[in-house]
């Protein structure tokens, strides 16, 4: 949804260099934004390595163990998270503005439970979740595609 309505894209090919992600960080910031995440795919993760080290630091993650979050000082000030997610296709990056998105369950419902036949325990029962996600302002965000 951010890939269709935002602002902000670039089917150049080339490396995600820090240049690059400056310019369209600055974009989204002329509007009032200020990014605070990016999603990269594991293909950028060896251009982000390659930004200068006094604009990128590595903290260890406290929620998920074994993962690590770099963090981006960018030319407008503001500081962004890189997360690497390999559901993320190749070459795509998208920067966004976490106030701006919302998990929501749907119908009023974040989790019930129903009965599960296939199971082999004692316990047929299944907990299912059903949420959405709510993107306010896509044009605050960004998309970028690096591949041809």
């Amino acid at each position: 949804w951010i890939r269709d309505n935002s602002g902000v894209t670039d089917a150049t090919v080339g490396a995600f260099s820090y240049a690059n992600l400056n310019t369209y960080n600055k974009s989204v910031v002329n509007k009032g934004v200020f990014p605070d995440t990016v999603v990269i795919g594991t293909d950028l993760v060896t251009s982000v390595t390659g930004y200068d080290s006094s604009n990128r630091r590595l903290l260890e993650s406290d929620r998920v163990a074994g993962y690590t979050i770099q963090q981006v000082l960018l030319n407008q000030g503001n500081t962004v998270n890189i997360v690497v997610d390999s559901r993320v296709n190749l070459g795509d990056a998208f920067g966004l503005s976490s106030e701006r998105i919302k998990v929501v369950p749907l119908q009023g419902r974040g989790m019930f439970v129903i009965a599960a036949v296939d199971f082999t325990d004692a316990k047929k029962r299944r907990v299912l979740g059903e949420w959405t996600m709510e993107v306010r302002n896509p044009s605050a965000h960004f998309w970028v595609s690096q591949k041809t």
